[in-house]
């Protein structure tokens, strides 16, 4: 076990790689370069990598048994031992930041056709699923219609049996139940928790329970709908000639492998193989239903695109992107369907563009009972985004009577700009009762430095003697914050 915060020195090992790699004895740079990273690898479980050392280390000799090969300027046979071998690793890797490493090495060294074959053929040798294999082999789009028929009566059936079965119902949603359609059911793993959402090379532990995240909070967990995505897409399993086990049932890892046929197909130019391909595949992330549906548009067949947006916004949770697309596609072909993407976009999203456009497609009539829909909505669900549209439809009367009757100080802080003008006085009034007892509230020189930002946005609602006794009553009641004081002066109060 390595002490946190220790740093093993590998310099020793990678200044011998690189006086092989100048004598041009490339195997045996190679060989360094490739036992320092699989020995990182090996032993990260040992290691507290919260700093990420050990994973720019891995990173570091990566790339360099990368550049030894490329600055070798190789034909395409002698380069092939050296494709197997990062394809390999790339599909076992442990951890995905080292995946991502290897897939970055294929792309710099795969730079013929023949290297993206071979890299594609050894993709293949590594990887097995029915369906991916006959659509790389070429079969037929009847056949693949036919499996994904097959399919979707599965999930029907898995869908009338969850409905079916009285204890899988929950009709009401309540605060100390969380639902898969808010988290997911076992534990995560390192690539399923981050996912690209959060900008960090590795997590270099192990896997993340469901408990990890909301503690005591939450004693239950059901599931609320069945997911079909995994059941839609195509399967992904390591080969029986894999040389280590690999857990490919990750769905980042999943995402990976497909991402990589990918980017091979369309270096090689094979836009069937990539159109077969995507329609086994465009369920397993937003990003694959976007290509696809783009792809197709490209095409002239704007019908598929239609229908596979429209799979993809009932499959992803929050499909936004997915949503302006289909207001894209609908937009010439179904005004009834283009105002309904628009309205959708708008109450889950708030998306004020979505919120523009339809009101251009309405008349007088229409558009105000989808505003009185939308009051409603937001009346029932966020006060806030009441506010916001308000003030966006420049009815500036009505926002500040809903500030009024559902003030924070925050939101009072926000509006400020638009709503003062109707009602100045009336407005720092507002703004006062929320200050006196945020000021109260806390203490340090940066709650000071607030307070003082907020004397600042309310300064010239009212004339500037009303203004100073307010300054004045803030010092009396907190006379005992010299740190308080000291601030309100420098800020010039």
């Amino acid at each position: 076990m390595v002490e946190h915060d220790t740093h093993i020195d590998f310099s020793q090992y990678t200044d011998l790689a690189e006086t092989h790699q100048k004598r041009g004895h490339v195997q045996t740079a190679t060989d360094i370069y490739r036992a320092v990273s699989e020995a990182i690898r090996e032993n990260l479980d040992q290691v507290d990598d919260s700093s990420g050392y050990y994973g720019r280390e891995v990173e570091r000799a990566i790339e360099s048994y990368t550049e030894t090969i490329a600055e070798q300027d190789l034909g395409h046979e002698r380069k092939r031992p050296y494709i197997q071998y990062l394809c390999e690793e790339f599909v076992g890797a442990d951890y995905g930041f080292a995946s991502d490493y290897y897939d970055d090495a294929l792309r710099t060294l795969c730079t013929t056709d023949a290297d993206l074959e071979y890299w594609l053929e050894q993709l293949d040798a590594h990887i097995s699923g029915v369906t991916l294999d006959a659509v790389l082999s070429g079969e037929s789009p009847s056949k693949a219609d036919g499996r994904r028929d097959e399919t979707e009566d599965s999930v029907d059936t898995a869908v009338e049996s969850a409905s079916n079965d009285k204890s899988t119902i929950h009709s009401e949603r309540t605060d100390d139940v969380l639902y898969v359609s808010d988290f997911t059911d076992g534990p995560l793993s390192t690539d399923e928790f981050t996912g690209g959402a959060i900008d960090v090379e590795h997590l270099a532990v192990g896997t993340l329970k469901l408990k990890y995240f909301v503690g005591d909070v939450f004693e239950k967990l059901r599931i609320d709908e069945p997911t079909t995505v995994e059941r839609h897409t195509a399967s992904v399993e390591p080969t029986e000639s894999g040389t280590r086990d690999t857990n490919i049932s990750s769905s980042l890892q999943k995402r990976r492998i497909f991402s990589t046929y990918v980017y091979i197909l369309e270096e090689l130019g094979r836009e069937d193989a990539l159109s077969q391909l995507y329609e086994e595949i465009y369920l397993e992330s937003k990003r694959f239903c976007k290509e696809h549906a783009r792809q197709l548009v490209d095409e002239g067949n704007k019908d598929r695109a239609i229908e596979v947006v429209e799979d993809g916004i009932h499959t992803f949770r929050s499909p936004r992107n997915l949503r302006w697309l289909a207001a894209d596609l609908y937009e010439d072909r179904n005004v009834d369907e283009y105002r309904t993407t628009l309205k959708q976009l708008f109450l889950d999203h708030t998306e004020w563009a979505a919120y523009d456009d339809l009101k251009s497609v309405c008349d007088d009539q229409e558009w105000q009972s989808i505003y009185e829909e939308f009051e409603r909505h937001f009346e029932r669900d966020d006060r806030k985004d009441l506010v916001a549209l308000y003030v966006h439809d420049d009815d500036l009367k009505k926002a500040f009577v809903e500030l009024k009757e559902n003030a924070d100080l925050s939101s009072v802080r926000q509006y400020r700009d638009p709503v003062a003008a109707t009602a100045p006085v009336e407005y720092f009034e507002l703004y006062r009762e929320q200050l006196v007892p945020f000021a109260a509230n806390d203490t340090g020189r940066r709650h000071y430095r607030d307070i003082a930002d907020h004397l600042e946005e309310i300064q010239g609602l009212v004339p500037e003697a009303r203004f100073e006794g307010f300054v004045n009553f803030l010092k009396d009641k907190h006379s005992n914050r010299p740190a308080f004081l000291d601030e309100l002066e420098k800020a010039g109060f």
